[in-house]
């Protein structure tokens, strides 16, 4: 099994959601946006049919980073309870992570598997100087 992510956009419900190829934030001087960031957890060896979490399952996902300082890890939650191959994380106002690649980390039953979707994050910088 090929697991992997599928990034999620406009998400206003269970059944109100749109597929997209990556999340965009923004940032002014380093201070981004809270933002709820929602995904969806596929098997690439099914046709990237949804996979089901089982229960006790967690996630964890990686916003990498050059300076390890910088580099953000946070707890995924399901904001669905009829639906547990869709997650969520929230990115407080001054996590803003860099663009690229996002590395997600499954742990169920004991057994852990990890990828990284290219390409998944984009911050734009904004200039609160700007005409």
């Amino acid at each position: 099994m090929r697991l992997s992510s599928k990034i999620l956009k406009n998400v206003d419900g269970l059944n109100a959601w749109a597929y997209t190829d990556q999340w965009v934030i923004r940032s002014n001087d380093g201070v981004g946006e809270s933002v709820s960031l929602y995904f969806q957890l596929v098997d690439q060896d099914r046709e990237d049919i949804r996979y089901i979490l089982a229960a006790g399952a967690t996630v964890q996902v990686k916003f990498p980073n050059l300076d390890d300082d910088q580099v953000i890890t946070l707890n995924a939650s399901f904001p669905f309870a009829d639906d547990r191959s869709i997650l969520r994380v929230d990115l407080a106002a001054d996590q803003v992570p860099a663009s690229g690649a996002v590395k997600f980390t499954l742990t169920e039953g004991g057994v852990t598997k990890s990828w990284s979707v290219m390409n998944a994050m984009r911050v734009e910088k904004t200039n609160s100087e700007c005409c």
